[in-house]
C-alpha cells in the first residue's frame, strides 16, 4: 500500500510498477494505544542553560513497565541522577546507551547535565547533528542529548516543554518554538519526535511569520554574512509553494535553524528536523544556489520521506529505496525554484546562481560569457554594422559564388551629378580573390562608364 497525494504521484508511483509495503507512520502520528495500558501517560522536559553547557530534567510517568527502560543519548554524562516522584534516588543499572531501573516506580525522573570537555575545540566542520558548546552558545539534537523511555518511543503523550536560556540577552529556540530567554508548549508527541528535535541556547535572533498561509518561525546563533530575516521570509514563501504543489490541506507550523560555528567556508550542512530544518555553517557562507538548493531539499523531505515512502519501509532496509527519496526531493526542489526566483544551474557552480529576478545587480554574476553568447545577431543592430561585420568575415565563409555576386550588386550604387561624369561608388571593398566572373565583368563595364565624359 503506498500513500500518496496529488494526481501527479499516482502516475508516478505507478510507472515505477509493484506494491510497496506500508509506509512508515508520518512523525508526530498519534500511535492506538493497546488495551489494559494506562492513559496516564505524561512527561516533563526542561532544559535550563548554564555556564558552558545544559542542565536536563525528564520526569516520564506511566505503568511500572513503562519507565522501566531508557533510552539514552550518545552525549550524556556518565553521572546521572535518577529519583522518584520524593526525589529519593532510585536504584538502576546502566548499560552503554541503555539504562533499566530496577525498582519499582510509575514515576521516574533523570536529571545530568552536559557540559564541554575541558580543552575542547569548538565545532568545526562536523555534521550537523553534533552538539556544540562554548562559554555563551549551544546547540544540540534530541538523539544526542535526551534520555526518553523506551515505552514512549512510538507513542505520543502529553509533554510539558519548558526551555531557559542566561538572562543575558541570548534567545531559547527549539523545534517547538522560539523565544527571548524562555520558551513554554504543550506539546503531544512520541518519543522519536523528540529525539529529532533541534535545541539552541545563546545569543542570536529570531524572526516569527504569522498568516492565513501558514506559520512559520527561525532563529540564528551568530551572525551570518546575509540577512537571516529575508531569508526566514524566503523560506516561509518556498513552504507555501511546496504546500500548493503537493496539494496539501494544511500547512504544519516549522521552525528554520541557522547555527555558525568555526567550520571553513563551503563546508555547510543542512538536516531535516522534526517539523523544520537545521542549517550549520560558517560566518562566510552566502545564501547562494547551492545552500538554497539544500534548504529547498530537505523542506520537500517533509512531504517526501516522511508522509510518502516508495519502498520498502521494514527497519534495516530504507537504504534500498533511499536513493528514489533522496532523487525525487532533489528534483521537486528544482523545479519549483525556478518559478520561485532562482534555480540552481547543473553546468555552473554551486556558488553560482542560473536566474534572479530580486534586482539587476544580483543578476549580474548570472550574465553568460563571450564564449556562451549567441551567434545570431540581434535587432538592436544598424544595417551598417551588419554590413561591416559581413565584410570583415573570410572570404571562405561568404557563401557560394551566386550568393556574394547578389551581395555584390545590392553593395554597389552609382553617383550622378550635373558636369561631372558617372562614378562607381562601392560602399563594401571586396578582395579579388573572393570576386566570381560576373562582378569582374561588371567592374570592367563601370570602368570604362567612368572614363567617358
Amino acid at each position: 500500500m503506498i500513500r500518496v497525494r496529488g494526481g501527479a504521484w499516482l502516475l508516478l508511483v505507478a510507472a515505477c510498477g509493484g506494491a510497496s509495503p506500508t509506509p512508515p507512520p508520518a512523525t508526530g502520528a498519534v500511535a492506538p494505544a493497546k488495551r489494559g495500558e494506562p492513559s496516564a501517560r505524561e512527561m516533563k522536559l526542561d532544559l535550563v542553560q548554564v555556564e558552558r553547557g545544559v542542565r536536563v530534567r525528564v520526569e516520564a510517568t506511566g505503568s511500572a513497565g513503562d519507565v522501566h527502560a531508557w533510552q539514552l543519548g550518545a552525549d550524556l554524562a556518565s553521572r546521572i541522577d535518577v529519583l522518584d516522584a520524593n526525589d529519593r534516588p532510585l536504584a538502576f543499572r546502566r548499560q552503554g546507551q541503555r539504562l533499566e531501573i530496577t525498582a519499582s516506580a510509575t514515576t521516574v525522573v533523570l536529571r545530568y547535565e552536559i557540559l564541554a570537555k575541558p580543552g575542547a575545540p569548538p565545532a568545526g566542520d562536523e555534521d550537523a547533528r553534533s552538539t556544540m558548546i562554548d562559554e555563551q552558545r549551544f546547540r544540540g539534537v534530541g538523539d544526542k542529548i535526551l534520555a526518553l523511555p523506551e515505552a514512549f518511543e512510538k507513542v505520543a503523550v502529553p509533554i510539558a516543554f519548558t526551555q531557559s536560556s542566561l538572562p543575558t540577552g541570548r534567545i531559547a529556540a527549539s523545534s517547538f518554538g522560539t523565544g527571548r530567554d524562555h520558551v513554554t508548549q504543550r506539546l503531544e508527541l512520541p518519543g522519536r519526535s523528540l529525539r529529532r528535535s533541534v535545541f539552541l541556547f545563546g545569543p542570536g535572533g529570531r524572526a516569527e511569520l504569522d498568516a492565513p498561509e501558514g506559520h512559520d518561525e527561525s532563529a540564528w546563533l551568530g551572525y551570518t554574512a546575509f540577512d537571516s530575516r529575508s531569508v526566514s521570509a524566503e523560506v516561509a514563501g518556498f513552504r507555501g509553494v511546496l504546500h500548493e504543489y503537493f496539494k496539501d490541506i494544511e500547512l504544519a507550523p516549522a521552525t528554520l535553524f541557522f547555527s555558525v560555528d568555526a567550520r571553513p567556508r563551503g563546508g555547510y550542512r543542512v538536516a531535516r528536523a522534526h517539523s523544520g530544518v537545521l542549517v550549520v555553517l560558517s560566518g562566510l557562507d552566502p545564501f547562494d544556489a547551492g545552500l538554497r538548493l539544500a534548504v529547498a531539499h530537505e523542506l520537500v523531505h517533509a512531504w517526501i520521506g516522511e508522509r510518502t515512502w516508495v519502498g520498502d519501509a521494514t527497519p534495516g532496509k530504507e537504504i534500498e529505496s533511499l536513493w528514489f527519496q533522496e532523487g525525487v526531493a532533489r528534483w521537486v526542489a528544482r523545479e519549483q525554484l525556478a518559478p520561485s526566483g532562482c534555480s540552481p544551474s547543473t553546468s555552473t557552480p554551486r556558488s553560482s546562481i542560473a536566474c534572479s529576478r530580486s534586482s539587476p545587480r544580483l543578476a549580474m554574476p548570472c550574465a553568460p560569457t563571450p564564449s556562451s553568447w549567441s551567434t545570431r545577431r540581434p535587432r538592436a543592430w544598424s544595417r551598417s554594422s551588419s554590413r561591416a561585420a559581413r565584410c570583415s568575415r573570410p572570404p571562405s565563409t561568404r557563401g557560394s559564388a551566386s550568393d556574394r555576386t547578389a551581395r555584390a550588386r545590392s553593395t554597389t550604387s552609382y553617383a550622378r551629378s550635373p558636369g561631372s561624369p558617372t562614378r562607381r561608388t562601392r560602399r563594401c571593398p571586396r578582395r579579388r580573390s573572393s570576386r566570381s566572373s560576373a562582378t569582374r565583368s561588371t567592374r570592367r563595364r563601370c570602368a570604362r562608364i567612368s572614363t567617358t565624359t
